[in-house]
């Protein structure tokens, strides 16, 4: 296992209403970026939430899709 000093750092400047999404490989290797995006567009800050759980269902459901690269 990698330690912290292996850890990528990067400085984002971010804009009032930005969202900042946090995941693990689960989801980015198995979603597009694309889609993540589309999912997130327009997500008002209540509904945060039921986006997340939605890309998570996504991504369960192209991992084991086996005509999904």
């Amino acid at each position: 296992m990698d330690g912290p000093e292996k850890a990528e750092v990067a400085k984002i400047e971010l804009q009032p209403g930005d969202v900042i999404l946090l995941a693990t490989d689960g989801l980015w290797d198995n979603v597009p970026e694309s889609l993540i995006v589309e999912v997130l567009s327009g997500t008002k800050k209540e509904s945060l939430q039921a986006a997340a759980n939605s890309l998570a269902l996504i991504a369960r459901r192209l991992s084991h899709d086996e005509e999904c690269v």
